[in-house]
């Protein structure tokens, strides 16, 4: 961490639009994968809460 935050340095349009991008690609893999991952999980929960109501059903004789 810089000590003296008084200093300003130039970014060229092109850093700007890489660090967008990175901050992008972060919010993406952070909240929008998280939000896939819940979706996945909760598609594997209901499976197997349907498969546990099928085996507790009686066997057909």
């Amino acid at each position: 961490m810089e000590k003296d935050i008084n200093t300003i340095i130039d970014v060229d349009p092109n850093e700007a639009e890489i660090l967008i991008q990175v901050t992008e690609m972060l919010f993406e893999e952070w909240y929008g994968d998280r939000h896939k991952r819940a979706e996945r999980l909760a598609q594997v929960k209901k499976i197997a809460d349907t498969k546990k109501e099928q085996k507790a059903l009686p066997s057909p004789s």
